[in-house]
């Protein structure tokens, strides 16, 4: 969480639509997710072998598992309930609540996939909610 060390680094109002914070693949939804999917197990291995040596601590590089101040701005997290990345974008939204950051966390799309928001065609209800719950946090 470099902005939090660095003043020069400003964001207003993070909006984290289906995040990855937790880089261990610990949680339930990693697996109970992981295949079947848009997004599965096998490629966010994939993807994070990619990004970390074999030696590296993914728990230390994970925000989840990282200094949670107080100070980080309000922030809108969306999570879908066939995301193999759900449970970290509820557990991550529960840690910035713990420390009495604002946040306003909409699980609403039990149904839908990792990256849901590419599928308008199929979706096109959920995507203009999730547009309009951005809208509406950026404006208030």
């Amino acid at each position: 969480m470099q902005c939090q060390q660095d003043k020069r680094l400003r964001i207003d109002k993070p909006i984290l639509i289906y995040p990855s914070v937790d880089y261990t693949g610990q949680q339930p939804s990693f697996t109970e997710n992981g295949s079947g999917f848009l997004l599965e197990q096998d490629k966010i291995t994939w993807y994070f072998n990619q990004y970390f040596k074999a030696s590296d601590n993914r728990k230390t590089a994970s925000p989840l598992y990282g200094e949670i101040s107080k100070t980080l701005p309000e922030t809108l997290i969306i999570t879908a309930g066939c995301d193999p990345l759900r449970d970290e974008g509820l557990a991550y939204a529960k840690a910035l609540k713990a420390v009495g950051v604002a946040v306003h966390h909409h699980h609403q799309f039990d149904g839908l996939t990792h990256a849901y928001m590419l599928l308008d065609a199929l979706v096109e209800e959920e995507c203009q909610q999730t547009f309009q719950l951005i809208a509406n946090f950026i404006n208030k």
